[in-house]
């Protein structure tokens, strides 16, 4: 490393340094810009069916794994809902021969009476509210 004899800071050097090489590698971009460009319809032609042919390979294998997880997936379910019908399934109620009436229960609360909303009118009414005066 050299001496420094001004006071910048390394990291100013650093930055300048980085500047200096995205110069350069911007002026090798445009002289061959011209070239890569007029190159660009062949390379597309020859590129993109290969491409697509290859994309569309690799979302067939992912279908095909995917239906192959779903058949996992739907026959656990058969095989655990089949077992539960088989082994937890009730025996079949009996049906009722006789009908039996339904009797109404009595009220275990009695209703509220004219007196009980008169006194709550009355307490609302001795229960002054608060005001302030204006200043």
């Amino acid at each position: 490393m050299t001496q420094r004899t001004t006071r910048i800071p390394t990291p100013v050097y650093a930055i300048a340094g980085v500047g200096e090489i995205a110069y350069r590698q911007l002026r090798e971009l445009r002289e061959e810009f011209p070239n890569r460009v007029a190159e660009l319809p062949n390379q597309i032609r020859l590129d993109v069916p290969a491409t697509m042919n290859s994309l569309v390979a690799g979302a067939g294998k992912v279908y095909d794994r995917l239906v192959a997880r779903g058949e996992r997936v739907v026959g656990r379910r058969r095989t655990v809902t089949a077992s539960l019908s088989t082994h937890t399934a009730p025996p079949p109620a009996k049906k009722a021969t006789k009908t039996t009436k339904a009797t109404k229960a009595p009220a275990t609360q009695a209703p509220a009476t004219k007196t009980a909303a008169k006194a709550t009118k009355a307490t609302k009414k001795a229960t002054p509210t608060k005001r302030t005066a204006a200043k």
